[in-house]
Parts: C-alpha cells; sequence; structure tokens
C-alpha cells in the first residue's frame, strides 16, 4: 500500500520540477514546486491542506541535471518537514515512442526516452533529469511513467497514418502519437459525469414542473416541458442512453495545445502528431508547418537545421506571429494597438475552428465541446469567440454562465451552453495528477 494512501506526482519541465501528493482514494493533500529549474535560483514553495510554506532557499540550480536534484532535495525536506510520507513517484512523461503505456522507471525506459529526446527537446531532457535525480536521492523508490501519448494508442490506423513509405511506420515507428493523453482522458471521464448530473438535475426539475402542472399549470406548460427536454435530447442531456457513447471534442488550450476526438471514452483522433511540434499554433512552438519550409529558409537565411528547428520550436507560434508574446492574455491587451498581436490570435481561433469541425466530420457529429488547461479554463473571450462560429453545429452559449466559468474565480466543472444549444459545451478543470496518480497507485499495487 502506499504510505498515508498518498502517491507523488512529479511533472518537470525547463522552467519549473512541480508535485503534488494525492490520496490513493481521495483529493490533493497538497501541492507545490520549486521554480527555474536549471536555471538561475529558485525558490521551494509547498502547499499542504493545512497551510501554505514558503521557503526561500536561494539554491543553485544551474545545469540542468544539477538544478533538480536541487529542487527535488529540498522539496522531500519540506514534504517530510510537513509529515507527508510516500511509496511511489508518478511522471507525466511525454514521449517513448512506441512505449506508450504506463511503465515502471528503468533503464530501458529511460533509454527508450533518450531516443525521443530529440523529437521532444523541451519535454524528455528535463524528465530525465528529475528521474535521475529521484533515483540518486531515493534508489529504492518505485517511478512510473505515464506517457502522454498512452491515451491515443488505439486510434484507428487512418488517424494514425501518414502519407509516407509504410516501412517508416513499421520499422521506425513513425506515425501520429498524440499528446496531452492526461488531461484528454481525464476530460473523457469528466464530461459523462458532469452532464449526467445535470440530466439528474433536470429530471428533479421535470419532476417539480409535472407536479405545478397536476396543480393546474396548464397543458402549455407541459408542451414546454417537453419541447426542451427534445431539445436537451440532442444535446446529451435526455435523450441519450449511455452517457458513455457521448462523442467529445476535447480542446486543451495552454501554452501548448491540442485537441481530441473521443468516441466511447476513446480517442479517435487528435491533432498533435509524431512530436509535440505539430497540430495547433502553440505560445512559442509553430504547430502545423510544410517540411519544405525548412530547406527553404536554410537556403535563405544560412541558418543550419539545427537552428531553423530552434527557432521553430522557441521562436515561433504565437510569439512568432504577434512579435510581442506567446501569451495570449499579452496578446489581448496589445491588439487594439498591435494588428500583428490580433492576427496570432485570429490564427489560433482559426485553427481550432478547423479541427473542431474536422474532427466533427471524423465522429459523424458531435454531443460535448470541452474547454479545459490554461487558456481553455480562463479565457472567457476566447471560448464566446470560438462558439460564435461554430454555430453550424448548433452550438449556442449561455454568455453568463460562460462569463462565471472561470479559473479565477474557483472553477468548477460547468456546462456554458444555452439550454437550446444542440451541442453541450463545458469547461473542466484540468486534473491530469488525478490521471498519473491513479496509474502509478494501479502498477506499484500489483507490485505488492
Amino acid at each position: 500500500m502506499v504510505a498515508k494512501g498518498a502517491v507523488e506526482r512529479v511533472g518537470s519541465s525547463s522552467a519549473a520540477a512541480r508535485y503534488q501528493i494525492i490520496p490513493a482514494g481521495d483529493g490533493g493533500v497538497g501541492n507545490g514546486g520549486a521554480g527555474n529549474g536549471g536555471v538561475g535560483n529558485g525558490d521551494v514553495t509547498a502547499q499542504t491542506a493545512a497551510k501554505v510554506i514558503n521557503i526561500d532557499t536561494s539554491i543553485d540550480t544551474s545545469g540542468t541535471g544539477g538544478g533538480y536534484l536541487a529542487c527535488i532535495s529540498h522539496m522531500l525536506g519540506v514534504l517530510q518537514s510537513a509529515g507527508h510520507s510516500f511509496q511511489a513517484v508518478g511522471f507525466k512523461t511525454v514521449h517513448g515512442g512506441t512505449l506508450d503505456e504506463p511503465v515502471l522507471v528503468d533503464d530501458s525506459v529511460m533509454s527508450k526516452m533518450e531516443d525521443y529526446s530529440g523529437v521532444a527537446p523541451a519535454h524528455n531532457p528535463p524528465y530525465l533529469a528529475a528521474m535521475r535525480a529521484f533515483r540518486q536521492k531515493l534508489p529504492a523508490m518505485p517511478l512510473v511513467a505515464v506517457f502522454e501519448t498512452w491515451f491515443h494508442r488505439d486510434m484507428p490506423l487512418p488517424a494514425k497514418l501518414y502519407a509516407v513509405p509504410y516501412e517508416w511506420y513499421e520499422k521506425y515507428g513513425v506515425r501520429r502519437y498524440g499528446f496531452h493523453g492526461a488531461s484528454h482522458r481525464y476530460v473523457s471521464q469528466a464530461v459523462p459525469r458532469l452532464l449526467e448530473r445535470e440530466r439528474e438535475r433536470q429530471k428533479v426539475k421535470g419532476l417539480e414542473k409535472d407536479q405545478r402542472w397536476e396543480e393546474g399549470a396548464g397543458r402549455a406548460g407541459r408542451a414546454g416541458l417537453a419541447d426542451r427536454a427534445g431539445r436537451a435530447g440532442r444535446a446529451g442531456l435526455a435523450g441519450l442512453a449511455g452517457m458513455a457513447s457521448l462523442r467529445i471534442i476535447s480542446c486543451h488550450l495552454g501554452g501548448s495545445s491540442s485537441i481530441c476526438a473521443i468516441r466511447n471514452g476513446v480517442s479517435v483522433d487528435t491533432s498533435m502528431g509524431f512530436s509535440p511540434q505539430s497540430g495547433l499554433p502553440m505560445s512559442n512552438r509553430c504547430g502545423e508547418l510544410d517540411p519544405y519550409v525548412i530547406r527553404y529558409i536554410m537556403q535563405k537565411t544560412g541558418m543550419d537545421f539545427e537552428q531553423v528547428l530552434q527557432v521553430l520550436a522557441e521562436k515561433s507560434g504565437l510569439l512568432g506571429i504577434s512579435g510581442i508574446s506567446g501569451d495570449v492574455r499579452d496578446l489581448l491587451a496589445a491588439r487594439d494597438k498591435e494588428p500583428r498581436a490580433a492576427a496570432a490570435l485570429d490564427f489560433l481561433l482559426y485553427e481550432v475552428r478547423k479541427y473542431i469541425g474536422a474532427f466533427a466530420a471524423a465522429m459523424n457529429g458531435v454531443d460535448a465541446i470541452a474547454f479545459t488547461g490554461g487558456i481553455g479554463e480562463n479565457d472567457v473571450e476566447l471560448r464566446r469567440r470560438l462558439c460564435k462560429d461554430l454555430s453550424f453545429l448548433g452550438v449556442e452559449l449561455d454568455e453568463e454562465k460562460n462569463a462565471s466559468a472561470c479559473g479565477s474565480r474557483g472553477l468548477v466543472d460547468t456546462i456554458i451552453s444555452a439550454p437550446t444549444s444542440q451541442v453541450d459545451v463545458v469547461v473542466i478543470k484540468a486534473n491530469e495528477e488525478l490521471i498519473v496518480a491513479r496509474e502509478t497507485y494501479r502498477i506499484v499495487k500489483a507490485m505488492l
């Protein structure tokens, strides 16, 4: 069993090392992070159920490996001082190629991740550094890698393939892998629960209205209720035989973004492909790009291949178009005075709408559209603009509900579409940590 019913999840990036402790059977006990993993000096912050503990250690985190070792050492000290203990560490790992299921971390797993470090340079190296740090500090601790590609592994073959020699797929694993799997998997579970709760609420509401009708409210009231129930049925609230049959389009929008088509709880297509570089435009990553652009820019500028890749990974996306920032908040503030900021926002919205339309076609319809991630949960205006141009799907937004659904206001999973909408539009608070914790617990429990 896991000590004190807790599983730790560590999410590492080039900027930070973050953790969350999650009891095996309930909500989180504490979460926190160590900043500037690998760059400069970092603070360590831990939040427990009782209070927030801030420790300014001014630790030297210069160098990726040493930085994570220093951060993790201080994290462990904070946890121990707060009385927490644990028996496993789960990582929301990104790319392991065909290694696309939750596994115990060993040398072969880390070697596979090394093979794909060039494909996911912003993700795999920091995770590997954190894993090595944990192995050094806690050599007997089980480490579990929950790969982002896992949720997408059962996509149908047409959704996986690229139109390249088939040998590349068979021999080298060149295919669409997809990422943000933990987020999309959580959405696939949270949306049916949310709609089921709303359906039950509508049933109770309907019974109350029936009672009023029996008392003389009149047949018109009953007819109006039936009409509303019919419209809700098209949206999945009153007419679906089972919530598991939902066709969901999950929009994980943040610094890194992707969209996923989900049918019967399974990923059937996704916007990201062989690497996290592909698909939607991101904060500073380009997203979809004709590969011959690389050769052309090399010829015109004299840059070599690695230099062009670096520009595409670090100076492109919303930052590249706007020339100002890759942060949507900055672009919204600047759009009235900076045409390129407005152009970057318009491009992002266009690409998101395009994928939603394509995935609706791929599933022969859509029952629910879910927004999650930093932008999806918090940006009221972008959700409004997106939904306005999805009217061809029968999407109707409830402006008041949309305005109130914001992470800064204590977001809970909520429906923001109007009762007359033919597609349910929902906002889901991302909880990737819970997915990672569950899989970590499952694998460690099987070891006992």
